[in-house]
């Protein structure tokens, strides 16, 4: 899917799928984009996200376990936040992952997603500052502004042109 040009856009509140040949207009440039590891064990749940963060300019690596989580966060190179469900295949869960890219890198950006992670008040206040959580199900508009906050970003990002009638 990566090579077919094609992304989501958000039109009139809404995220829709479109192709480059549709919309030109949704390409941004994925080397000046900020860096971010999606983990998330539900492959559909990962792909719409990653799909939808790729269309906001974010360039989105994705892991479906603690594990994979851990050897991207140790490569080389480096991500800027990360978004990532509580629990999930591996031997960690996804506040371990949290911690780990924290010791790697003490100011990116977390973002928990997670239906269900229980005492994840108390170990969410050791990931602070900059830790959030999100339920699910959740709205990407509400990851979007989240995402933006934590990054230090306006909430809202300047309004582009409508589209066009047709």
């Amino acid at each position: 899917m990566a090579g077919d040009r094609s992304g989501w856009r958000r039109v009139h509140g809404r995220y829709h799928r479109l192709s480059l040949a549709q919309d030109p207009s949704w390409w941004k440039d994925p080397l000046t984009a900020t860096r971010i590891l999606l983990v998330e064990d539900e492959g559909l749940i990962r792909l719409i996200t990653a799909d939808i963060l790729r269309a906001e300019g974010f360039d989105v690596t994705e892991a479906w376990d603690s594990t994979e989580a851990g050897r991207l966060l140790d490569g080389i190179g480096g991500f800027d936040a990360l978004l990532t469900d509580v629990q999930m295949p591996g031997l960690d869960d996804g506040i371990d992952v949290a911690v780990h890219a924290r010791r790697r890198n003490p100011d990116i950006s977390v973002l928990i997603l997670s239906g269900y992670a229980p005492n994840l008040r108390g170990r969410l206040a050791a990931l602070a500052p900059a830790a959030a959580y999100i339920g699910k199900p959740y709205d990407m508009d509400e990851v979007m502004q989240v995402l933006r906050g934590l990054m230090g970003a306006p909430a809202t990002p300047p309004a582009g042109p409508g589209p066009s009638a047709a």
